[in-house]
């Protein structure tokens, strides 16, 4: 969830099962302020950045498996 000029969005992302999500926030975070310097577009960016965010996730998966 986030506030951008007086308007509330929120940005939901696929369920997991995963017990390590260590760097999740980080990479949400990240995809998003670059994507938006880049576009100027809030919404498009929040949905650039989750599925940055799977992407980042289904590593971490493939990694422990």
């Amino acid at each position: 969830m986030m506030y951008f000029k007086n308007k509330k969005y929120i940005f939901c992302a696929k369920k997991m099962k995963l017990k390590n999500t260590i760097g999740a926030g980080d990479t949400f975070f990240a995809a998003l302020v670059a994507n938006f310097i880049k576009i100027k577009n809030l919404i498009r960016s929040g949905k650039f950045a989750i599925e940055e965010v799977e992407k980042f996730l289904l590593t971490k998966i493939k990694n422990y498996e």
